[in-house]
């Protein structure tokens, strides 16, 4: 398999061909869901629709019993018709009165106290209050359809390199030409070393589940429960990669979504931040890097560094800090 393996478009096939493989299997062995009519819940209850409900029930268990009789003059298809036609009435009855009383309460509340008025609005809205009709992206405005090429506009412009004519141009030559020349010397020192079993077991162990799916379908439970012969093939794929140097681009595409950023105008498209879904293998490769440099940089890092570190919390140096002011 290793002689397969000679350059990263060869990664890229492979992992290509793998996607498939996993989600046809996916798709496979996912059991055929039943389709059928659910029965409507019922939206209140008090102790007429109670007794409603028993009545309905009753009439129709009697109508079925009797052999579920189609005849209009039939006794007891007329009265599982009353009984259903009387918890409907009593269920709309009670839907009116409650909505008179919220009613009365909003208005109420506009007289009175200004912040229960705005809690009943939020109550009334619920969720749909997340949703919007149109997305106004740079002066321009998208409505219903259309609304996810205003988000794919907008964030392409923030991902986009736009020359800033009020930047110091000199000070971005400087900071691209040391950056370069770092990376010339980590490729001058870099010394490659296979990924071991355990270091791939330990990855694969340390993914999060019950996720979202990436681009390509996968998750991490296809990774988790894929067994032996799919590790080692990541493996394989992996140390390819880490030996050619290079991370193959179908492993750097993401599903990218907006998020309200909870302040301003919900249709306003600078109001959202994006988090984007990143492939699995990738998540995979950063966890294996993570394992391999993560115990060097603690050993080296500031012993005060509390933050985004592993087993600590930045509560000790709060600690420190009051004991000083004592």
């Amino acid at each position: 398999m290793n002689s397969e393996i000679k350059s990263v478009e060869d990664i890229t096939n492979a992992s290509t061909q793998l996607n498939e493989i996993i989600t046809q299997s996916t798709q496979a062995l996912v059991p055929t869901r039943k389709i059928g009519r659910k029965r409507p819940k019922l939206q209140v209850m008090n102790e007429e629709i109670k007794d409603a409900l028993k009545n309905k029930k009753i009439a129709f268990y009697k109508w079925k019993i009797n052999g579920r009789p189609k005849e209009t003059d039939n006794l007891y298809l007329k009265n599982k018709k009353h009984t259903t036609h009387a918890l409907r009435k009593d269920c709309k009855l009670e839907v009116a009165k409650r909505r008179i009383c919220e009613r009365q309460k909003l208005i109420d509340a506009r007289t009175s106290v200004r912040k229960m008025f705005h809690k009943i609005i939020k109550n009334q809205r619920g969720k749909l209050s997340k949703f919007i009709d149109q997305s106004n992206v740079d002066d321009k405005i998208f409505y219903n359809e259309d609304i996810i090429d205003g988000w794919s506009t907008y964030f392409h412009q923030l991902a986009k390199k736009i020359p800033n004519p009020n930047y110091d141009t000199e000070y971005l030559d400087l900071i691209e030409n040391e950056a370069k020349i770092i990376i010339d010397i980590c490729k001058e020192r870099f010394k490659r070393s296979p990924i071991t079993n355990k270091e791939m077991e330990k990855a694969i162990s340390g993914l999060n589940r019950n996720k979202a799916v990436d681009y390509f379908g996968i998750n991490a439970e296809n990774i988790i429960y894929g067994g032996k012969q799919l590790q080692r093939y990541l493996q394989l794929l992996f140390d390819k990669s880490f030996e050619f140097g290079c991370i193959s681009d179908i492993l750097k595409i993401g599903t990218l979504f907006p998020v309200y950023k909870n302040k301003g105008d919900i249709k306003s498209a600078k109001n959202y931040r994006g988090i984007t879904v990143t492939p699995t293998y990738s998540k995979l490769i950063e966890k294996i890097i993570k394992i391999r440099e993560n115990p060097v940089i603690l050993k080296n890092q500031n012993p005060l560094q509390r933050g985004f570190t592993e087993n600590t919390t930045p509560l000790l140096c709060e600690i420190m800090i009051a004991r000083a002011k004592i």
